[in-house]
């Protein structure tokens, strides 16, 4: 009988997945690479915002600000780029691809963590398939 954890992992799989279908490899790379910009650009912007306020909460809205600016401007280059490489069924498919990937990310997680493997039999057997396959390394 399947635990509360392996219903989790199923669900959180299938979502992976169809996110991945939907918004294709576009949507997922844009979304990946605005998040690493958007951090970044909070971190660069924090010294000036600084410079400019004493008020903590007028740096921290700063901050957000740009973070936000950076965000948006990066998601939109990046979504153009690849949709102009790659045609929309090639989209799909490596988005789709792409999901399938995290899930299984999400498996080899699962499977390498003791508790888990106690209480789930999708991630037990995982960790067996993991173990048979010499990939516990």
């Amino acid at each position: 009988m399947l635990g509360v954890l392996d219903y989790i992992l199923l669900t959180v799989s299938c979502l992976l997945v169809i996110l991945g279908l939907f918004r294709g490899a576009s949507g997922l790379f844009s979304f990946v690479s605005a998040t690493i910009i958007s951090i970044a650009a909070g971190i660069i912007v924090w010294p000036y915002a600084v410079s400019l306020s004493d008020q903590t909460s007028v740096r921290y809205l700063i901050v957000i600000v740009g973070s936000l600016l950076a965000f948006g401007f990066v998601r939109v280059a990046v979504k153009k780029v690849v949709n102009g490489l790659l045609s929309q069924p090639a989209d799909s498919i490596f988005g789709f691809l792409i999901g399938a990937a995290a899930s299984l990310m999400l498996l080899y997680i699962a499977a390498n963590i003791p508790k888990a493997r106690d209480v789930s039999i999708i991630a037990r057997e995982s960790y067996e398939l993991i173990k048979a396959g010499g990939y516990d390394r």
